[in-house]
């Protein structure tokens, strides 16, 4: 009897035992996920945002153009071009994301680039181009002008084209010289940094060339990137 009475208690110690392993286990914090790699440099040919009236829209997460029908209310895009103009996907108007840019001179795109220090900034609201006008390129005024929200310093650009002091906006992906024709398009030489809309995630971009494959079509963007 005493036997039977010893193989009892071992079978409940041995019970008990398992059990407590088990609450045990509930009581581990689950493991981070192992942590993703950040994105290598890509390659982006000939995008375009040649047009006027539309913008282009790029997910750099996802290495593509996305098409969203409410911009201002969605995540799902980072930056986005209208000729050699930039809107990020943060700030006025676009709210639902955390974007920013940046832009560091002086340095090579293969250089370490240290995001510390560097001044962020975001959409204003400025006179764009949305349309050409003929008659208003005889006097000065060639675009039809509309105000939007984008990344710039220089405002009232494109409302003073005619004035010798205006001031170039320092994050556009390109200038134009009209002192030639057909004009010079000059790349912006900076590294652009930029944050995407979640805030989770850093890249550097650097524009390469402005025009398509034939010269032709400014607007047409090819550009280098990746995660830092």
């Amino acid at each position: 009897m005493k036997s039977v009475n010893l193989i009892v208690l071992a079978l409940i110690g041995s019970m008990s035992l398992m059990f407590a392993g088990c609450n045990s286990g509930k009581d581990k914090p689950t493991p981070d996920p192992t942590p993703k790699e950040k994105l290598k440099q890509q390659e982006v040919k000939f995008l375009k945002a040649s047009t006027y009236d539309t913008w282009t829209y790029f997910s750099l997460s996802e290495v593509k153009e996305v098409t969203v029908p409410e911009p201002e209310k969605s995540a799902d895009w980072d930056i986005a071009f209208h000729q050699a103009d930039i809107r990020v996907n943060g700030s006025k108007h676009y709210t639902k994301g955390k974007g920013a840019l940046a832009i560091v001179t002086g340095k090579s795109y293969e250089q370490v680039i240290d995001a510390q220090g560097v001044k962020w900034v975001g959409n204003v609201e400025a006179f764009i181009p949305v349309g050409f006008d003929m008659k208003g390129m005889m006097k000065g005024k060639p675009y039809i002008l509309e105000k939007q929200f984008y990344v710039t310093d220089a405002p009232d650009h494109y409302s003073n084209l005619t004035d010798k002091n205006n001031k170039e906006n320092t994050y556009r992906s390109y200038s134009m010289k009209l002192t030639q024709m057909p004009p010079l398009y000059e790349v912006n030489n900076g590294i652009f940094l930029i944050k995407s809309a979640d805030g989770k995630h850093l890249y550097k971009l650097q524009i390469k060339k402005v025009l398509d494959d034939q010269g032709k079509s400014a607007g047409t963007l090819t550009f280098i990137y990746e995660e830092i």
